[in-house]
């Protein structure tokens, strides 16, 4: 295993080869102090890539080297290069290598309002292919094929979790999942799966109760409850929340979420204002209890 300790150094993490079964532990790669992030490439298992965070300016910078190993590549190969730059309010990093190792995918706001998922080349920076991009939020996460690390699917979050998929058979999985879930006003997850993808532990999330889990056998087509996580909630009923849009004086979208106190009529409003704007809320299950005294 690849394990980050600070064991040398308290104020930064170094990247160690950790054999589980012996317990012995190499020194990999050491940390210069200002690495906050390290990203390791399957097919050699070598630490290729370094998030590094400048203190001065908050940029974020992300260093490649293109081999760990004199005997695969050149010195010049091994030596660490800044290939990426974010200034500060700028946003992307580098989320996994194409196999090969030459390029990559990366997330970039650079140039744009919103990060993109692009395809670069890792030695020169250049960008090969805007993948995705969504004019009003940011790429979310991706799904990959464990070994080709062929694209199936990402996610973005405007008002709700949606995705956008390149495996339609992973996409008629979602449907069926879909199709199968407690009501229609729920959020499919897929918690993990099977080494052969045959079974997948799924979560049903909703905003107006727990969160239920199960088993999908793709094999089958067949659910198979798991577990609620918190099952003293489901003898209560909880008001549902909504996803809405408020036209803002500029003629932009404010997303806003909207749970109602009573279904029908006019009801007094608590209004609850996030810190940002690197913050925002998500639609989701809130149980939360709020006591506001006014004085006059």
């Amino acid at each position: 295993m690849a394990v980050g300790t600070n064991e040398r150094d308290s104020k930064c993490f170094d990247m160690y080869r950790v054999f589980y079964k012996t317990g012995e532990k190499h020194l990999d790669t050491i940390n210069p102090g200002d690495v906050i992030g390290w990203k390791t490439e399957d097919e050699s298992f070598e630490i290729r890539a370094a998030t590094v965070r400048n203190s001065e300016d908050s940029s974020t910078t992300i260093r490649i080297r293109m081999s760990a190993d004199l005997v695969q590549g050149s010195k010049e190969d091994t030596e660490w290069k800044d290939v990426f730059h974010f200034p500060y309010g700028e946003e992307g990093g580098l989320l996994n290598f194409f196999p090969g190792g030459e390029t990559g995918y990366l997330t970039s706001s650079l140039d744009r309002e919103t990060t993109a998922l692009l395809k670069v080349d890792l030695k020169t920076g250049t960008t090969l292919e805007e993948i995705y991009s969504n004019d009003k939020c940011n790429v979310g996460g991706i799904t990959l094929e464990k070994d080709t690390k062929e694209l199936r699917a990402l996610t973005y979050n405007y008002a709700r979790t949606e995705r956008v998929f390149f495996d339609k058979e992973l996409e008629a999985d979602h449907d069926f999942l879909k199709s199968k879930a407690p009501n229609s006003n729920v959020e499919v997850v897929v918690a993990s799966r099977s080494l052969d993808e045959s079974k997948w532990v799924v979560s049903y999330m909703q905003s107006d109760g727990p969160t239920s889990y199960v088993i999908y056998d793709k094999t089958s087509k067949t659910i198979t409850p798991l577990f609620v996580s918190n099952p003293k909630l489901l003898d209560y009923k909880f008001a549902p929340m909504e996803d809405v849009r408020i036209k803002a004086h500029d003629g932009l979208e404010l997303v806003a979420y909207l749970t109602r106190a009573v279904e029908e009529g006019p009801s007094p409003l608590i209004l609850l204002v996030h810190g940002g704007p690197w913050a925002r809320d998500y639609w989701g299950f809130r149980k939360v209890f709020i006591c506001i005294v006014l004085s006059f």
